[in-house]
């Protein structure tokens, strides 16, 4: 038998090759464990500074927002959960706007490290976001160990701010002047002392923010430091490359403890159960064969005509296509996209000065208000598995990509309505490894374009027809006279002579009746469309504990 995999990984307690016990399986170790004098120099200018590594077991992505008169600021991070050597999990926010950390995804090893605590004050957008964000701690700096281009990030809250510019000494010459002033009188002696006191005080606030300065500049110099040394650390020298082993398509379950192993092993590497590697039984505890069989199901994929009918303009004929999928994310992929914009607004006024009744002159008054405009977007793709081992690269909205990490399983429906101004409605989303729903639409809904424009239009034609006809009703009216319902007609003078718009009252009361009915046509035509649909989702419903488990199982 080929033996394609000898590596040990963390958690193996036996040889998954010759059945023995083992002594030494690989540790996981942490940041401080590897590089300890480049930690012990950070702590000289931080001394509460600590780390923590690990890797990242889901991230989800969030907004916060800052409001006020003048602005709108959005910015967006990733909630991480981070689980260490010690299998203690710690969660975090990660600035996703980030080139290092834009990409972040399930399985990636990040060391953290805070020189000192640091909190997100925004608010946090969105319900969802609120309910699994549950605190505001952001991480201030992290190196992502990868097997190669290691990267890290310190946040901008650790730059040293300029040199403070020295002020104390021009309140100083004003106190002293007053001061000087009351013992000696004004004259040249009040003005040297008072000089003389600025200048002292000038040099002293100028050592000192020289020196604040420079203890800025050495605490970043430190932390930059610390942070080169760390990039230096690698995944293999952490143990990481060792935390987990490799799915592969052609996995099996051990017959006894029913853990995923490789279909070349001889025993269980976590019971060290000797495995039957007959040949049929390979086949039936294969993994990609459930996996593949599970993403089989609940695949729905199918076109109906669609009339939408309206009251107030031409029915639309379209083809609604509708489809389902259950998938399993390979890979994810994703990018920032920041949006800054300051708008700034200048406003003249002038005004006429008098004096008395005089007028005297013209003055300008000139004020300048400024608006800022922040947005965050996230962009990126998903490549996706489904049935019969097909690989596809989707794109999604920006609450899936974030909302899903690689490895997850999830559902998607959806129903395309091919109108000449297409009608895209997410039917269904949910991530079966996280229990998320996601935002929907259902196409259920539609409600076609606006009549109101048309029905604008003959409120205005009716509208000028009712004048033109009032104005003319009684010269019509004499035309009759010889009639007997002229007569009749002229006792209800102020009825006549707003036919028109009882005519167009009428309409609408036709109008809102008709529209109830065809509302409730279209509706039935929408339900039947999606039926089909809405039995699977129903049944994917049913069988969503059982089919958890098996995910879990195969995961």
């Amino acid at each position: 038998m080929q033996q394609r995999d000898r590596a040990v990984f963390v958690g193996d307690k036996y040889c998954s090759y010759s059945g023995n016990a083992l002594e030494d399986a690989p540790q996981l170790k942490h940041l401080d464990d590897i590089a300890p004098d480049a930690f012990a120099t950070l702590k000289t200018a931080y001394e509460n500074a600590w780390t923590v590594t690990g890797r990242v077991t889901s991230s989800y992505l969030y907004k916060r927002n800052y409001s006020s008169s003048n602005a709108n600021l959005t910015h967006s991070f990733w909630w991480i959960a981070l689980c260490d050597k010690n299998d203690q999990l710690h969660q975090f926010s990660l600035n996703a706007e980030s080139r290092v950390f834009e990409n972040i995804k399930k399985g990636d090893v990040l060391s953290v490290v805070f020189p000192t605590s640091l909190t997100l004050t925004h608010q946090i957008m969105g319900r969802e976001a609120k309910a699994r964000v549950t605190d505001d701690t952001k991480v201030p700096a992290a190196v992502v160990h990868r097997d190669e281009n290691q990267q890290y990030n310190i946040d901008s809250w650790f730059t040293p701010s300029d040199r403070p510019k020295s002020y104390w000494f021009v309140l100083t010459f004003i106190l002293a002047m007053f001061g000087f002033g009351s013992v000696l009188g004004a004259g040249p002696e009040m003005l040297g002392g008072a000089l003389l006191v600025a200048f002292v005080t000038f040099l002293l606030e100028y050592v000192a923010n020289g020196n604040k300065h420079e203890k800025q500049l050495e605490k970043h110099a430190t932390l930059t430091g610390a942070m080169d040394a760390f990039l230096n650390v690698t995944k293999k020298q952490l143990g990481f490359h060792l935390a987990a082993r490799e799915h592969m398509p052609s996995d099996i379950f051990c017959h006894r403890c029913e853990e995923r192993i490789a279909s070349d092993s001889v025993f269980c590497a976590s019971c060290g159960s000797q495995q039957n590697t007959d040949s049929s039984r390979v086949q039936t505890t294969n993994v990609a064969a459930i996996e593949s069989d599970l993403l089989g199901q609940f695949h729905v994929d199918y076109s109906e005509a669609y009339t939408h009918k309206r009251v107030l303009g031409k029915d639309q004929d379209c083809e609604v296509n509708v489809s389902c999928m259950l998938a399993k994310v390979v890979s994810r992929d994703t990018s920032s996209n920041v949006s800054d914009v300051t708008t700034t607004k200048t406003t003249t006024r002038s005004y006429d000065v008098y004096h008395g009744n005089r007028y005297q002159r013209t003055e300008t008054e000139t004020s300048v208000s400024s608006n800022r405009l922040r947005q965050s977007k996230m962009t990126g793709k998903l490549v996706i598995k489904l049935a019969n081992d097909e690989i596809r690269e989707q794109g999604f909205s920006e609450d899936i990509i974030g909302g899903l990490d690689e490895g997850d399983w999830f559902i998607y429906a959806r129903a395309d309505a091919q109108f000449p101004v297409s009608s895209h409605n997410r039917e269904y989303a949910y991530n079966l490894s996280q229990n998320h729903h996601f935002t929907t639409s259902t196409f259920k809904s539609y409600s076609g374009p606006s009549a109101i424009a048309k029905w604008i239009v003959l409120l205005v034609l009716f509208t000028g027809g009712n004048w033109l006809w009032s104005a003319n009703a009684l010269d019509i009216l004499i035309q009759f006279q010889e009639y007997a319902f002229a007569e009749e007609l002229s006792y209800y003078m102020p009825i006549v002579e707003n036919i028109p718009l009882i005519v167009f009252a009428l309409l609408n009361v036709y109008w809102f009746v008709r529209t109830l009915a065809v509302s409730a046509q279209n509706r039935k035509a929408r339900e039947s469309i999606l039926s089909r649909l809405s039995d699977t989702l129903k049944q994917f419903e049913i069988e969503l504990p059982q089919l958890q488990e098996k995910i879990k199982r195969i995961s």
